[in-house]
């Protein structure tokens, strides 16, 4: 196992108290926030269901590098773009570069690696630290509005709906904290800790943990809906889409599950562990598995469609925009392939693994690799 596997397997058995530092604005939450805005579109896997789904131009024909970033730090985060500006995570720090020139505006250090993707609502960013802290950070001002200390990496990555963030720490809990304040409005524990990213549809919040399990919670007080069992840890982030929940596990399966009642409708077998999150558009679901095979799985059947080949692990998730899936794989490419068909349209090489999920914006393509660059191509 490399790469993301390693980090979600190591990091899940790590015990609660590792990296955590004392400061915590749980006490004392600093700044208020004015909360209501969400986060759809401003964040990991591009709307609140986590579909991967971006309504927005492709890039149907590669011209090269608009721009790279340098971050020096081979562990980047996936990353967020709003108002022109993309929101990424590297090393300990979470930086703030121009779309257009890839030049950085600012940057905010926390006391360990920021691997949760960013997620931007009503002018303030958020972002998990492996430090075990949430941060709320004003994009005007670039000052801390206030830090949520878990008692866990926060590897997940931040949802802001209706003025509360959900997110989940490898403390094992799942929370959920005022904007406005930054004071938790509840916490859910579950028996392992927590990589997967949640996802809120209809009053209810889906999530993956180390103990296996897909959950649904309800948003407003926390309470357990249903849980279903997998054979693996479930580190994949779900997708919520037509009443259904797609998510992968490290047993080799992508699941397909009823949002309302938690039965499974069906699952789908790859070769090897499904870290990659799902992106769900049209009739298919797309999911990468370490077989370093993408495959495209019909919503209804859970039938194969087609599947395609890579040099490596895919680690990352997939993205969608026009028509196109976008993916990177530890073989240090990152592909575009038809979404209908399953062909290649272009590919593009750096010099590390591209294990992160790329963003889509007006026919730019933003994605980290481990060579320590932020990508934009076009």
């Amino acid at each position: 196992m490399k790469g993301a596997i390693k980090t979600i397997v190591g990091l899940v058995a790590l015990p609660a108290v590792v990296l955590c530092w004392v400061a915590s604005a749980e006490d004392d939450p600093g700044e208020k926030v004015d909360g209501g805005a969400n986060s759809n579109g401003a964040m990991f896997r591009a709307n609140l269901q986590r579909t991967g789904v971006y309504e927005t131009d492709g890039v149907d024909e590669l011209h090269g590098e608009k721009w790279k970033f340098e971050a020096e730090y081979p562990a980047i985060s996936a990353p967020a773009i709003c108002d022109g500006m993309v929101y990424v995570g590297a090393g300990s720090r979470l930086w703030v570069i121009d779309a257009e020139t890839g030049e950085p505006e600012w940057m905010f250090k926390t006391r360990a690696d920021v691997m949760s993707s960013p997620a931007v609502a009503d002018g303030v960013v958020y972002f998990g630290s492996h430090d075990c802290h949430l941060y709320a950070v004003d994009v005007n001002t670039h000052r801390l509005k206030w830090a949520f200390k878990a008692d866990g990496p926060v590897f997940s990555s931040p949802v802001v709906v209706d003025g509360v963030v959900y997110f989940g720490s490898f403390d094992k809990h799942l929370y959920a904290v005022h904007v406005d304040t930054g004071r938790r409005k509840w916490a859910f524990e579950t028996g392992d800790g927590i990589p997967s990213s949640p996802a809120v549809e209809d009053g209810a919040a889906y999530f993956g943990s180390g103990d296996g399990n897909l959950y649904a919670l309800d948003a407003e007080d926390g309470t357990k809906k249903w849980a279903l069992k997998t054979g693996g840890v479930v580190g994949s982030s779900p997708a919520v889409a037509g009443g259904v929940v797609y998510v992968g596990s490290l047993d080799g399966h992508l699941y397909a599950v009823d949002a309302e009642t938690g039965a499974e409708k069906w699952r789908f077998k790859t070769g090897a562990d499904v870290v990659s999150s799902p992106a769900v558009s049209g009739a298919v679901v797309c999911v990468g598995s370490t077989d370093r095979h993408l495959y495209a799985v019909d919503l209804e059947t859970g039938e194969e469609k087609w599947k395609f080949k890579t040099g490596g692990e895919i680690m990352c998730s997939p993205s969608v925009a026009a028509g196109l899936v976008y993916f990177g794989s530890d073989d240090g490419r990152l592909y575009a392939v038809d979404l209908a068909t399953g062909k290649e349209v272009w590919k593009f090489s750096t010099g590390g693994s591209a294990a992160v999920s790329p963003a889509v914006e007006d026919g730019v393509i933003y994605f980290g690799s481990e060579d320590g660059h932020l990508y934009a191509l076009h």
